[in-house]
C-alpha cells in the first residue's frame, strides 16, 4: 500500500530527488518546497510517489487526493489511481479527489459509476472564471433509501436494529471468531461497549464505507453479513459471521446467495471478493462452494464471484 509522508527539512533532499527533472517534476518540487517553508500548514498535506507519479493527500474537513501528476513519460496513471483506491479501502476513507481541472474531473467521472462533483471559481476577478473541481466517489450504500431486505423462507437478511445490540455485541466479542477474523476490535478500542458495536456499524453505513446487515432465522438475530471496500467501479468485499450456537446449521450457505442477489439487483455490483486467513477452514470451504479462487499466499486466500 502507498505511504504518504509529511514534507520537512529532514526528508527534503530525498523527496526532491524523487520528483525528477521533468517539467512536471518541477511543479512537484515547487509544492514540496512550499510545504516545507510553511511548516505550520505542512501537517495538513502529505505527499507520495507511486507508479511514476506525484500524489498529495490533503485534509480539510475530510481527506482528499489530487489527480496523479506524471513525472516521466512512462508514468502509470492507472496504477496510481488504483493505488489511491486501495489506500482508501484499507484506511476506510471515502474516496475524494480535490483541486481537479476540468479534464481531470471528466476522466474521473468516466472512471467511476457513481460520483458527485462540486465546482469552485478560483479566479481573482468575475470576468474570467477559473474552475476547479472536487469529486466524491459514491458507494452503493450511500444512495440506498432503506437497507435491503431479502429472505429465502428460512434465512432473512435485513437491517440491524437496537434490539439486536446484545447478540450483535456477543458476535463481535466472540473469541473463536476473532481468532480468524483478521481484525480484533481490542487492538483499536478495548473499551468498546455493546452499543458501540451497533453505532459503529451505523456510522460506517452513513459514511458510505460499509453496509452491515443482520442475518436472522425465525426472526432472531444469528449473525451479520457485510459489504465493504467498495472500489467505485462495481466491486466490493464481503464478510460473514454467525453466532456459535447457530453454526453448522447451513445458515451461512443460505446467506451467501441472498447477499449476492442484493449486491446484484439492489446495489448494481458486478463482482464481490472474499478474503480470509488460511487457517479459517470453514470460510474457505464456504467461498469455494460459490466463488472462484483468485489467489492465495502463506497468510490468506482470495475468492471472487462475478454477478
Amino acid at each position: 500500500m502507498i505511504h504518504f509522508l509529511y514534507p520537512d527539512k529532514e526528508n527534503r533532499e530525498s523527496l526532491l530527488s524523487l520528483c525528477g527533472t521533468s517539467e512536471q517534476g518541477a511543479v512537484a518540487r515547487g509544492l514540496v518546497e512550499e510545504l516545507i517553508a510553511e511548516e505550520d500548514d505542512a501537517c495538513d498535506i502529505a505527499v507520495c510517489f507511486s507508479h511514476g507519479t506525484f500524489l498529495t493527500r490533503r485534509f480539510y474537513e475530510e481527506y482528499e487526493f489530487t489527480y496523479p501528476l506524471a513525472l516521466c513519460e512512462d508514468a502509470d496513471i492507472e496504477g496510481a489511481l488504483c493505488a489511491i483506491e486501495e489506500y482508501c479501502k484499507r484506511a476506510e476513507l471515502p474516496l475524494i479527489y480535490g483541486d481537479l481541472t476540468d479534464e481531470e474531473q471528466l476522466a474521473l467521472k468516466g472512471r467511476y459509476r457513481l460520483s458527485r462533483t462540486e465546482e469552485f471559481d478560483i479566479s481573482e476577478d468575475d470576468e474570467s472564471p477559473m474552475w476547479m473541481y472536487r469529486l466524491r466517489v459514491l458507494t452503493p450504500c450511500e444512495i440506498l433509501d432503506t437497507p435491503p431486505t431479502i429472505s429465502d423462507g428460512v434465512v432473512t437478511i435485513d437491517a440491524l436494529t437496537e434490539s439486536d445490540i446484545p447478540r450483535y455485541a456477543a458476535l463481535c466479542r466472540d473469541e473463536n471468531i476473532l481468532a480468524v477474523w483478521g481484525v480484533d476490535y481490542r487492538d483499536i478500542n478495548p473499551d468498546m461497549t455493546d452499543r458501540d458495536f451497533y453505532e459503529n456499524a451505523l456510522d460506517e453505513a452513513e459514511r458510505g464505507i460499509a453496509l452491515a446487515l443482520a442475518v436472522r432465522t425465525g426472526g432472531q438475530f444469528v449473525g451479520e453479513v457485510a459489504l465493504y471496500a467498495f472500489d467505485g467501479r462495481g466491486g466490493a468485499e464481503f464478510s460473514l459471521r454467525i453466532l456459535p450456537e447457530a453454526q453448522r446449521q447451513g445458515i451461512a450457505k443460505r446467506t451467501l446467495p441472498l447477499l449476492f442477489e442484493i449486491a446484484k439487483e439492489e446495489l448494481m455490483l458486478e463482482h464481490i471478493d472474499g478474503i480470509c486467513l488460511q487457517e479459517n477452514t470453514p470460510s474457505k470451504r464456504l467461498m469455494a462452494s460459490f466463488m472462484t479462487l483468485e489467489g492465495d499466499n502463506e497468510e490468506s486466500v482470495h475468492y471472487r464471484v462475478r454477478l
